[in-house]
């Protein structure tokens, strides 16, 4: 199970998601999914050492990590995800912004 909190009074949520994974093919970055809406707060490796991370700028879906060694074809990782959004934080969403039609 992981660790989770959501607070109703200050209208947060907050989680910590340790992954296992294995990899298909030599890598020197991870890529997982998250929505947009929660934001990434920090990820560590096996060792607890924070790592350098980034969402995709193409799709914000994405999350990507960068690897301070890169994992060997069907190596093992686990990684550390913190992450969590507050009533009010609000990353834009592709296509928000966009001139609606039928209204003139």
């Amino acid at each position: 199970m992981f660790p989770q909190r959501w607070t109703p009074f200050g209208q947060s949520i907050s989680a910590t998601a340790k992954i296992d994974f294995q990899g298909d093919e030599a890598s020197s970055s991870v890529r997982v999914e998250l929505h947009p809406n929660l934001i990434v707060k920090e990820v560590k490796g096996a060792d607890g050492k924070p790592l350098s991370f980034l969402r995709d700028n193409q799709n914000p879906l994405f999350v990507i990590v960068q690897l301070p060694t890169p994992v060997a074809t069907d190596g093992h990782l686990t990684l550390t995800y913190s992450y969590g959004r507050t009533a009010g934080q609000r990353r834009e969403q592709p296509g928000a912004g966009r001139a609606r039609r039928g209204h003139q």
